[in-house]
């Protein structure tokens, strides 16, 4: 019962903050191809996925784990959604208003977890250099 209204309370919020999330891409990078005398390039398969960008609060910032500039990314469960493991990419689009457009680590993927289900992932991305 309680996994049940914990899954329902999820759902609301999702519904609540849709209009918030940016639509970005998940990739996952394939074996180096390499080309003598050209860097190695990586073939990529793209997945949709839907963010709510967050910042983090003050007092979780330590410059070290947690910088000033990385981002909260919460990930409400869908079906095909991939795996959001540590050393992910997200990639943004070009477009977002206040999210710098590029590559993003995921460094940590924070699950809230309803019973044997996962609620809600919370991300903490990193933005690549370029």
């Amino acid at each position: 019962m309680l996994k049940t209204q914990i899954l329902s309370a999820v759902a609301s919020a999702k519904s609540a903050v849709q209009d918030l999330a940016i639509e970005c891409q998940h990739v996952d990078r394939g074996a180096a191809v390499t080309t003598p005398g050209s860097a190695p390039t990586y073939p990529e398969t793209l997945t949709d996925v839907s963010i709510v960008f967050t910042r983090f609060d003050t007092r979780e910032i330590d410059n070290s784990r947690v910088m000033a500039s990385d981002y909260k990314g919460l990930v409400f469960p869908e079906t095909n959604l991939p795996s959001l493991k540590p050393n992910g990419i997200i990639r943004v689009p070009t477009g977002a208003i206040d999210v710098a457009p590029g590559d993003y680590r995921i460094i940590d993927n924070d699950k809230v977890i309803a019973g044997d289900m996962v609620a809600l992932h919370q991300l903490q991305l990193r933005l690549l250099s370029s």
